[in-house]
């Protein structure tokens, strides 16, 4: 299948913080008619555009910056957060406006997100449920896309010194194209309950999100990560089966251990999985989209931030 357009948002330079991020993604989400692919790091605190916005007293006057906790719009602080520790390192904890698990959050994390509309995505049977949305992203997007970075370690002919495309895979012919979605070498992606892992690690943490007319998919993949930061989270009461009783440290996986220190690759790897997606794929920046969603329709990030549904948690209980 290929539906008809994707709109290739990169926001690896953006500038925008974790809280503006989250909060484009439902903008976009609830507030545009176009699908989405949205890719890129960003620090957890140094925001562009919103201004406005009251800190909790465990995280005053400046809250720690190395990183920060996100949880699902559903989750219970007391049995999933170290609250002692979060409070005593002064960690800024948030509820973001999907569903999920709870994960710790830096520079180092690569984000992606889907927003597919039900008009072009349910006639090839993707329903919007989360089992469905998670079937399709990783049989046709991140799988393909692990697929080319496992041969991507031992093709050399992926490097091209000259390529301007968004994609590094962008000039090559399509008998290349067919090699590196075959022959795969290398650590194994799959969905396994509901993560994405290689073997029997997870690799980051992904929720979802459904409206009237479409859905949204984000993921947040572990391409490194500091050991401490994971002693904000408790091992969660409820967790796969595959997982049983291990720790994180021993249950995740940094992406940057296997593919190397950058995750540019990878940032090719789904564009050219996104070219095999759509038809058209058409990359635009992010002040464009600032000007059309957030600041035309919405007042700009301040008021959206308001009435969106990620928060900044002040209490615990």
């Amino acid at each position: 299948m290929k539906i008809s357009k994707l709109f290739w948002l990169d926001l690896r330079s953006s500038g925008i913080s974790a809280l503006e991020r989250l909060s484009l993604e439902e903008a976009l989400l609830r507030h545009d008619h176009r699908n989405w692919f949205l890719v890129g790091s960003h620090q957890p605190l140094d925001h562009k555009y919103l201004t406005k916005k009251d800190l909790p007293s465990y995280a005053s006057p400046v809250p720690n910056p190395d990183c920060i906790v996100v949880m699902g719009v559903g989750g219970k602080p007391s049995e999933l957060l170290n609250i002692p520790l979060v409070k005593s390192k002064k960690v800024l904890v948030t509820k973001r406006f999907s569903g999920g698990g709870t994960v710790v959050l830096d520079s180092n994390s690569i984000w992606t997100t889907f927003i597919g509309r039900n008009e072009d995505f349910l006639p090839h049977g993707v329903e919007p449920f989360p089992r469905s949305i998670m079937k399709w992203t990783a049989d046709r997007l991140f799988g393909p896309a692990f697929n080319k970075l496992n041969n991507a370690r031992l093709s050399p002919i992926l490097v091209d010194e000259n390529e301007t495309s968004p994609s590094g895979f962008g000039n090559l012919g399509e008998k290349t194209m067919q090699k590196l979605d075959s022959d795969v070498s290398g650590p194994q992606f799959r969905l396994r309950e509901n993560d994405y892992v290689l073997g029997d690690l997870k690799m980051g943490g992904n929720a979802q999100s459904i409206v009237k007319d479409g859905w949204l998919h984000h993921t947040s993949f572990l391409w490194d990560y500091e050991d401490s930061h994971m002693q904000y989270l408790m091992l969660p009461k409820k967790r796969p089966d595959y997982r049983g009783e291990r720790s994180h440290r021993d249950f995740l996986v940094r992406l940057k251990s296997i593919y190397g220190d950058s995750s540019d690759i990878f940032v090719s790897s789904l564009h050219a999985t996104c070219s095999q997606t759509a038809l058209n794929v058409e990359s635009i920046p992010l002040n464009r989209v600032m000007e059309e969603v957030v600041n035309n329709k919405l007042g700009g990030m301040d008021t959206w931030f308001e009435k969106c549904r990620t928060r900044i948690l002040h209490k615990f209980d």
